[in-house]
């Protein structure tokens, strides 16, 4: 017995499961599948990860600001996206066994996690990137919407990497991956509102560093917020086409 309980996989450390993240998170899936004590452990260490990326992402983009920005918008991002995974997740599995997928729930909890921590994992090395952006591009460039808009583009590669991992633990299984394009909208949306709900970021150059904005009376939604902007875009555009000249 002493003999078997020694030769048991190990469940890797924290270290480890960070690598293994950035090259082969299908290793860690396939620990996921097995299941065991050896990954008990498993499931923190990748709460912890997705954390520690996130918040650094956070800290990086806030700092475009201010180090306190940075320090207010570390817990707001890692709010966003464990929040919104705790929000989806139960849709995720509910769709898979919809459409036939015979994975127990501690794995679509494992893949998710795996998959969320992915994406954390891959903000955290394009930190450098983002700190060159937001310190040296964007500010040459002249316009605050071009840092938020870099910021928002290194973080959806991000997601998408993570995505792709959680297709990949699907179709590795083969189970039904077709619900996975809904899930995915609904994973995007309820993050837009997450963000939405503990903005600000970065924050207007005139504004002052806040912790939540939780309400604002013309704004009550990131949608009512993405509809006034265009609304507003669009009537500076007719207005400049019937300006006389």
């Amino acid at each position: 017995m002493d003999a078997l309980t020694s030769q048991a996989p190990k469940a890797p450390g924290l270290l480890q499961t960070a690598e293994l993240l950035l090259r082969t998170p299908d290793k860690l899936l396939d620990q996921v599948h097995e299941g065991g004590a050896a990954t008990r452990e498993l499931p923190a260490r990748l709460i912890l990860l997705s954390a520690i990326g996130f918040g650094a992402y956070g800290f990086i983009v806030g700092l475009a600001r201010s180090p306190l920005q940075g320090l207010l918008a570390a817990p707001k991002l890692v709010f966003v996206a464990l929040g919104s995974l705790v929000i989806c997740l139960p849709a995720l599995h509910v769709y898979g066994r919809l459409l036939g997928s015979k994975a127990r729930l501690d794995e679509a909890v494992g893949e998710a996690l795996t998959a969320i921590a992915t994406a954390g994992m891959t903000l955290l090395a394009l930190c450098p990137v983002l700190l060159v952006f937001t310190r040296i591009i964007a500010p040459t460039l002249g316009v605050y919407l071009y840092t938020i808009l870099g910021a928002a583009a290194l973080l959806a590669f991000a997601c998408l990497r993570g995505i792709f991992v959680l297709f990949r633990a699907m179709r590795r299984g083969d189970r039904p991956a077709f619900h996975l394009l809904a899930w995915t909208a609904l994973f995007g949306l309820v993050g837009l509102q997450c963000a939405w709900l503990v903005r600000p970021f970065i924050g207007a150059p005139s504004a002052t560093p806040q912790a939540l904005v939780l309400t604002r009376p013309l704004e009550r939604t990131a949608f009512d917020a993405l509809q006034r902007t265009a609304s507003s875009a669009i009537e500076t555009a007719l207005s400049d086409r019937v300006a006389p000249r």
